[in-house]
């Protein structure tokens, strides 16, 4: 092979194996040489066939590629490894020995593969612990302790982990573990490095070589090593030696390594080829010695060099084929040199070259490989590259036709069968899977184009259809598809146009005359209108008194599955003030259908344009079949009517008034109340009142107590009255006690009048319990009036109590309780007390929570009274005179006085 790949310390391995050769006479040497250049005639096939273009597209997930003598080999950045090209001997590792124009995966290696290394007709990988390989195996080459050939990967056994280099020669096979070179496969020139020539089919560590080779390179008949002791690095070679391949300045077979140079820092990169090699040193310089008769030194001549030539500087590797060498650049360019017949210098020309050229429409190279007469190069992105011969289908790219200059390796096939569904804004696409997928394909991803690329979606294998949305509306787009896998991207697809569009209606007659223009957005690719119209097919439930001035919209859609439609509707003329803007369907999703205002409903401040939404089985559609939207609406106009009568009318009496509540009609008819009127019967004039909405209260005062009246109700709005409601009865009446025992005997009437409606009173009754606080030597002949009455809130009560004799003279009317609001409860004359002409009947009145009220509880009244009589003196007795405030005055003046006049006397 010939083909570098970066070690784990960030070394470029270059590998150059592409030989048939070495045997132990210089005949077989000769036939040998002779069947390799047959060979290579035959696999590089129309070398001038055809002038391939240069990469139209990357493929991706690439990092590192191999070539060999037919065949190809790329290692994945997930650590899989893929070939391609002749397998007449196993060498793809697929299992089988059928030829591949493009990449298909190797069986049964284990993760983790970090280099892969090509030989003529047989292929090595290594991890970090192990080396495995497959194909030829004639000479022992696979290292597996037989000459069995193997279709698939077969571990080698023997070497020490950790394994830190890989190489593989035309026919044999060489790897650094655990610091110590081992060398494997075809010996006849000496090549493996052990001081012998017999073919091993097992790793044999190479004689007396330092340890630390991190760099390795296999060739026709020799092999060499990079070794860094320190700041700089020794290259040893050995083996065949006819054209001044192993640098050591002879044309001397070594079967034991020579020390071939130093160089400046730890090599970069080191490459062998059938009759030369490449090194690339720390500083970038590149030196080239042995066979130059194509010019693949690169020194501008064809003078063979028996020792290490510069070529060039500022390089990162070197590749090494069968008669071309090739270079990549610290900034990732490609330069070529030598043969050039199957154009493996990839300039197009197809003409040799004894200097670098450089390789046109290839930059940010990462890796790169050269074998028997091709070439091929990994990108920054990760896409392969191939050219050169393309017999055996080596370049990867599908077919069989040489190439002069670079060609994408196809990383899988294109998918076909491609179509595309639009919608609003949106377009899905779907496609069949690639005919060959060289590898599980991951995803796939679509592109829309109007000109440059305006959307993409990428989804997840092995789905195959995918929706790109943002689209414009009316414009055609063209949509390809690409399918990814471990190697990359396919080529894009055939394409396929569609123009995203919403559903438009323009001209739909109205049933009142003229037309109204329709469009519907919002629709899935794929969702169509299945008809849409305007008629006066009413569905049922309409609002009584509703009318449809411009009829019913309806529509049907299909294929909308989960899509939320925007309908828009443009009507010839303004909608009428008070329009209602109803749907008919379920309200919620399974709910029964019904006319209602969808949540979504706006109108244009022209009031000619309605805007709504609509979801597959979710508000407003009639349909319950996924998918399928029917979407009556319409603008509904509605007469408004007098409201309905007002209900469960109640009716409370109170003394001489009625306290009547309800409550509101059961429809308004389009028009709000505006007062209710109560009207009690009989009377004449009929007493009532009015009330202003939305009050359902109303007292009717100025009823005759203990006469029954029926109470009706009536709603205003601004059509007209209601009906009367259901009548209810009550009699106003004063609450009375006709016959309430008094303590000294006999009985009093009491009528207490003013009352609420709903004031009752709960007790009543004449005791002897006298509360605290009474006149000294005070009498109570009837006893105290107390009584109780709740519902009472805000009421004046006014009490008339006749007893049935008459009070006698001098008696004082007094009652118990607080004199004002919050006060303590203490003995006094109400205000409000007076007594008949004949003493008999007494009239007083108390508020609730206010002069005389007990009880502090709202609408609670409490109120003890009494008539009290108070003794007169007895006869005889006189009273103790008392002084006036002036006389007190003028006595503690006298006392004064005295009381110093005394104390001057004594002093004296």
């Amino acid at each position: 092979m010939f083909a570098w790949t970066w070690s784990p310390h960030a070394r470029p391995i270059l590998v150059f194996a592409r030989y048939l050769g070495g045997s132990h006479r210089p005949l077989r040497h000769l036939l040998a040489l002779v069947l390799l250049l047959c060979l290579a005639l035959a696999w590089s096939g129309s070398a001038h066939a055809q002038v391939q273009q240069g990469p139209a597209g990357l493929a991706s997930g690439l990092k590192s590629v191999t070539v060999g003598l037919g065949h190809a080999c790329a290692l994945t950045n997930g650590g899989a490894v893929y070939c391609w090209g002749s397998n007449s001997s196993g060498q793809l590792g697929d299992g089988t020995t059928t030829q591949r124009t493009t990449p298909v995966a190797v069986s049964g290696l284990p993760g983790g593969v970090i280099e892969v290394a090509a030989g003529a007709y047989h292929t090595c990988a290594r991890t970090n612990n192990s080396v495995y390989c497959w194909g030829e195996n004639t000479y022992g080459q696979l290292g597996d302790d037989s000459n069995i050939q193997r279709n698939t990967p077969v571990a080698v056994p023997g070497l020490n982990e950790p394994v830190y280099a890989l190489a593989a020669g035309i026919q044999h096979t060489c790897a650094m573990a655990n610091g110590e070179t081992f060398c494997w496969g075809r010996n006849g020139d000496g090549q493996l490095g052990d001081r012998f020539t017999d073919d091993q089919d097992t790793p044999r560590a190479v004689y007396r070589l330092p340890f630390g080779a991190l760099n390795l390179a296999a060739g026709w008949g020799h092999s060499c090593a990079a070794i860094t002791p320190s700041s700089n690095t020794q290259i040893y070679c050995w083996g065949k030696n006819d054209r001044g391949q192993l640098g050591d300045g002879t044309t001397t077979q070594r079967l034991e390594f020579v020390q071939v140079s130093t160089q400046t820092g730890a090599a970069r990169s080191l490459a062998a080829g059938d009759l030369h090699t490449c090194v690339v040193n720390g500083a970038g310089t590149m030196s080239c010695w042995g066979y130059n008769s194509d010019g693949q030194l690169g020194d501008g001549t064809t003078t063979q060099r028996n020792t290490p030539t510069v070529v060039a500087s500022g390089m990162k590797a070197a590749a090494v084929g069968l008669g071309h060498t090739c270079a990549l650049t610290s900034a990732g360019a490609v330069f070529c040199t030598g043969r050039n017949n199957a154009g493996q210098l990839g300039d197009g020309s197809g003409v040799d070259r004894s200097a670098l050229v450089a390789v046109p429409d290839l930059s940010d190279v990462q890796s790169l490989d050269a074998g028997g007469f091709g070439t091929c190069a990994v990108t920054a992105l990760g896409g392969g590259y191939c050219w050169g011969s393309n017999g055996s289908g080596q370049l990867g790219d599908g077919t069989t036709t040489t190439s002069l200059s670079p060609v994408s390796v196809i990383a899988a096939m294109a998918p076909t069968g491609v179509q595309a569904v639009a919608g609003d804004s949106a377009v899905t696409v779907s496609w069949a899977p690639p005919p060959s997928n060289h590898g599980t394909i991951s995803s796939y991803t679509v592109t829309a184009r109007a000109g440059p690329a305006v959307g993409s979606c990428t989804i997840t294998a092995p789905t195959t259809a995918c929706t790109i949305n943002g689209l414009t509306n009316g414009t055609a787009h063209t949509f390809t598809v690409k399918a990814t896998n471990d190697l990359g991207s396919s080529d894009e697809s055939s394409g396929v146009t569609a123009t995203p569009q919403v559903i438009t209606q323009p001209a739909l007659p109205l049933p009142g005359g003229g037309n109204a223009s329709v469009t519907i957005g919002g629709g899935t690719p794929g969702c169509t209108i299945a008809s849409a119209q305007f008629d006066n097919n009413v569905p049922a439930g309409a609002p009584a008194r509703a009318t449809f001035p411009h009829g019913v919209f309806r529509f049907e859609a299909t294929g909308c599955a989960g899509a939320t439609l925007a309908v828009s509707i443009t009507y010839p003329t303004a909608l009428a003030t008070g329009v209602q803007l109803l749907k008919h369907g379920p309200k919620t999703a399974g709910g029964a259908s019904e006319w209602f205002t969808p949540t979504t409903v706006s109108i244009s401040a022209d009031r000619k344009t309605v805007n709504y939404t609509v979801t597959d089985n979710g508000e407003g559609d009639s349909d319950t079949t996924v998918g399928t939207i029917r979407d009556p609406f319409a603008p509904m106009l509605v007469v408004p009517g007098a409201p309905t009568v007002p209900r469960n009318v109640q009716a409370v009496a109170g003394d001489g008034a009625v306290a009547v509540s309800w409550t509101a009609p059961a429809s308004d008819n389009d028009s709000a109340i505006q007062s209710y009127t109560v009207t009690a019967s009989p009377g004449s004039p009929a007493r009532t009142c009015t009330i202003a909405a939305p009050a359902t209260t109303c007292k009717v005062d100025g009823l005759s107590n203990g006469t029954t009246y029926t109470f009706t109700v009536k709603a205003l709005n601004g059509v007209g009255e209601s009906d009367s409601s259901a009548g209810v009865t009550a009699t106003p009446q004063v609450m009375t006690r006709p016959s309430l025992p008094l303590p000294s005997g006999g009985n009093a009437s009491v009528t207490i009048g003013g009352g609420t409606p709903g004031c009752t009173i709960a007790s009543a009754q004449f005791d002897n319990n006298v509360p605290a606080g009474a006149p000294a030597r005070a009498t109570f002949p009837h006893g105290v009036f107390r009584f109780e009455a709740t519902g009472c809130a805000g009421a004046t009560l006014a009490v008339s109590i006749t007893y049935p004799t008459a009070l006698a003279t001098g008696v004082q009317l007094l009652k118990h309780g607080p004199k004002t609001a919050g006060g303590a409860s203490e003995w006094f004359t109400p205000t409000t007390v007076s007594i008949s002409a004949d003493r008999k009947t007494v009239n007083y009145t108390v508020t609730d929570n206010g002069e005389g009220d007990s009880d502090t509880t709202v609408g609670t009244i409490r109120d003890p009274f009494a008539p009290v009589l108070l003794p007169a003196p007895p006869v005889g007795a006189t009273s103790i005179p008392t002084l006036s405030e002036w006389g007190l005055l003028w006595m503690s003046l006298l006392a004064a006085a005295m009381g110093m006049w005394t104390v001057r006397r004594r002093s004296v």
